[in-house]
């Protein structure tokens, strides 16, 4: 078991973050799997960003390197568990927890320091079409202080008309322009540790390749959970946008952005909602049971009602 100020690869471990056998599995796997060393380095050597000098100029650049450096110095924490969890979210892309045409990748270091993105999910809509997409807040706490602030912040930007935004963003599948996206619906994924430990062992079963593994993996039924509740977030959302929309003034440029808000946030419910159909017809009765019965047990907000705060 890792020592509390052991540093591992530039990631601290925090007191209150002792691993299990099965979350340290998971982390080694991460920390010694080529793809993610990879992008681990270039994310860390800010090679990610440096692939934009083309777009934004290598002034602004450096000078957001520098921004970013200098926070790195403050807080030099990245805490593993909340690196274990995004792992896990990624790898659920080749098990179709979000659909077989979702594509999940890691935001930059600039716009997870910046605008609170982890990941974000993409979804193909045919040839000549714009992906669909979320940004994606991957949280572990059980701290509701915490959690009611990142609510917020989201709250915030659904009521000024200004959703989630990415700037050093190069699609991960398709084919396009390098630079900044704008009007991206943002969701929080969040679990608890004692969820994140119960996630591990299933996935480590996946990791060791163990007979079944990637079945129970696939059908796990936090996949059915988190998608639904990435579905009750956005309801949420596309109803704050709405009484918004009707205290706004007409014409206005708020007006405006809270319609081009509520579009962008109804094509992805619509998309998100038909998954949840599809999963609720394939997956067995006694998985979205217990996704139904571990509602207390995780950690997993819905996007709360705006009335609540």
């Amino acid at each position: 078991m890792l020592g509390r100020e052991k540093y591992w690869e530039g990631h601290f471990l925090a007191e209150e973050e002792h691993l299990t056998p099965a979350e340290e599995a998971v982390y080694r796997w991460y920390i010694e799997n080529p793809k993610s060393k990879e992008e681990r380095i270039r994310r860390n050597s800010f090679e990610v960003m440096d692939d934009f000098f083309s777009v934004y100029g290598a002034s602004e650049v450096e000078k957001d390197k520098a921004w970013v450096d200098n926070l790195k110095r403050r807080d030099e924490r990245k805490f593993i568990k909340g690196e274990i969890f995004e792992t896990i979210i990624r790898e659920a892309e080749t098990s179709d927890w979000f659909g077989e045409d979702c594509y999940i990748s890691a935001a930059s270091e600039f716009d997870d320091r910046k605008n609170a993105v982890d990941l974000v999910f993409e979804w193909e809509q045919g040839e000549g079409k714009e992906p669909l997409r979320i940004t994606v807040d991957c949280t572990v706490t059980e701290n509701q202080a915490v959690l009611r602030k990142k609510v917020k912040r989201i709250m915030k930007q659904v009521e000024s008309g200004h959703l989630g935004t990415l700037k050093y963003f190069s699609s991960c599948e398709f084919e396009e322009e390098k630079g900044e996206k704008e009007q991206i619906p943002m969701v929080l994924l969040a679990i608890s540790p004692e969820g994140l430990k119960e996630l591990c062992e299933s996935f480590v079963r996946v990791i060791n390749k163990e007979e079944g593994g990637n079945k129970e993996f696939a059908e796990h039924y936090f996949g059915f959970y988190a998608l639904r509740k990435i579905d009750s977030q956005l309801k949420e959302q596309r109803k704050l946008a709405e009484v918004n929309l009707g205290l706004a003034r007409p014409r206005s440029e708020r007006e405006l952005r809270l319609k081009e808000a509520m579009e962008k946030i109804e094509k992805v419910i619509n998309k998100i909602s038909k998954l949840v159909k599809e999963k609720q017809s394939s997956l067995n009765q006694e998985t979205i049971q217990r996704a139904e019965k571990k509602e207390d047990e995780f950690i997993f907000p819905s996007f709360p009602s705006f009335s609540s705060f």
